[in-house]
């Protein structure tokens, strides 16, 4: 049911972090993660946490000696049994069976303090629907690994338990140290050498530090109250008119498609078929005006241009980076949803010519680029009400000679003048399109239909008889 991805990834590993390929269930680790990082809010003024992880009895208890019962949210429908206790008389027993007594010594943990309160979330994933057989090494090693970035992360106010051996971390810096031990030659700068006098310390809740790594690749680590931000932390995108699609920037963003729509009237389109689809993997951006035509613009103009700069953010392009794939951006499809009249050809045309001339490499990844096709002439039978609906205007004067008197033409002005009862039959999947690259000539006719120094290669091609394919 959920992917199993292979990445790169920091694990803690001989008392210290290595970066190692490890394949994994993003979704799995999501679930292990927010109930842990719940467990640790500190609105709770939690003071001490202790996790089991027993991969033999598949079994993940989470004990914390704050007040409140942990809310384990929509999860439990992937456990096969779990359970919520807590000293405020909160027993909750889930799925079928309860948990015999061995497993019970197993995640209990005897406090000598009796008198203070605490609660536990003790849970046997449904390893089928992750397709897992057992919690494999992979999985163990990458929990054990937020569980001391836990403890690195909040040396100071919290003590964290893993298997009943304490972490203990006296400062940031010896939690930095771990990754310090990989490198070679390292040298550590902690941040009060890097505000210093000159810039100050930034405030009491920010710990950083920086060290030469070998190679003089550049890699991060960070985390955002407790959380691990994998990505460096984006979090969502503060740009006006953006719907940003819920799993973007996540691990499943490969999956996610963002819709940029020719003004406000076809995002109201877009939301309206969102509404049924849902919002989790469609984002939706309007562009207003005619898009630049970066092939001829100045780096000033690149700079200024919004919308060009906005679509850079959204989808989290990189200048000059060659893509192979989607799996570094914040969307795995780029959908252009326009008229099929002048403006919006141009339009779509302006998004090709931006997307060749920064990036090339991504318009050759399978099914990245897309459009949504809108009709734009409706023929209703008079007697039977058949309808037929024609996506270009060479479309329809192809069928015209065969429709005869016996149809009700209408024409469409764009995807605002679609009656709300039609509206149903335009399902993304049914009416998406691929862009397609053959081979190098595909990008000579961008250059060919954008570039200035291409106007006489230009005007000849216009005036060349044009052949036209239909289909139907």
């Amino acid at each position: 049911m959920f992917e199993r991805v292979e990445e790169t990834q920091w694990i803690w590993k001989d008392d210290r972090m290595i970066k190692t390929p490890i394949t994994y269930v993003p979704f799995f680790y999501d679930i292990f993660d927010r109930i842990l990082v719940n467990a640790a809010d500190r609105k709770q003024r939690v003071k001490e946490i202790e996790v089991k992880i027993n991969a033999a009895d598949n079994l993940i208890s989470i004990w914390s000696d704050g007040e409140s019962v942990p809310d384990v949210g929509p999860y439990h429908s992937y456990f096969s049994e779990y359970k919520i206790e807590s000293t405020n008389g909160h027993h909750r027993i889930k799925k079928v069976k309860e948990f015999n007594q061995k497993e019970k010594t197993i995640i209990h943990r005897t406090s000598t303090k009796s008198h203070i309160s605490w609660n536990m979330v003790s849970f046997k994933p449904d390893l089928a629907q992750f397709g897992m057989e057992r919690l494999d090494d992979n999985i163990v090693a990458l929990m054990k690994t937020r569980v001391v970035d836990l403890a690195g992360c909040s040396c100071s106010v919290l003590k964290v338990l893993l298997d009943g051996t304490p972490l203990l971390f006296e400062t940031f810096q010896h939690y930095v140290s771990l990754y310090i031990q990989t490198f070679t030659h390292a040298t550590i700068t902690y941040y009060e050498r890097i505000y210093g006098k000159i810039f100050g310390k930034p405030n009491d809740r920010w710990d950083i530090c920086v060290a030469r790594a070998d190679g003089g690749h550049f890699d991060e680590v960070s985390f955002v109250n407790y959380i691990a931000t994998m990505k460096g932390g984006a979090g969502k995108l503060n740009i006006p008119k953006l719907q940003d699609a819920k799993l973007a920037d996540t691990p499943y963003s490969q999956h996610c498609t963002l819709i940029l729509t020719q003004g406000y009237s076809s995002k109201a389109f877009a939301r309206s078929r969102l509404s049924v689809m849902g919002q989790d993997k469609y984002g939706v951006f309007p562009l207003k005006g005619e898009l630049l035509n970066v092939r001829e613009a100045s780096p000033k103009q690149l700079e200024e241009n919004t919308e060009i700069q906005n679509i850079k953010k959204i989808l989290g392009l990189e200048d000059g980076k060659i893509y192979e794939n989607v799996k570094e951006l914040r969307y795995g499809h780029l959908m252009i949803m326009a008229d099929e009249d002048h403006d919006g050809l141009r339009m779509k045309g302006l998004l090709i010519n931006f997307l060749h001339y920064f990036w090339p490499s991504l318009l050759k990844v399978k099914n990245f680029m897309q459009w949504f096709i809108a009709p734009i002439v409706k023929a209703s039978h008079k007697k039977t009400n058949k309808v037929f609906l024609f996506y270009s205007m060479l479309e329809y004067e192809a069928w015209k000679e065969k429709l005869g008197n016996e149809y009700n033409i209408s024409y469409y002005q764009g995807q605002e003048t679609i009656q709300s009862e039609e509206k149903g039959e335009y399902y993304f999947d049914q009416h998406v399109k691929d862009f397609v690259w053959e081979n190098d000539e595909d990008g000579d006719a961008i250059e060919l239909a954008f570039s200035t120094m291409k106007i006489d290669d230009r005007e000849q091609w216009l005036q060349a008889p044009q052949v036209w394919l239909l289909s139907t």
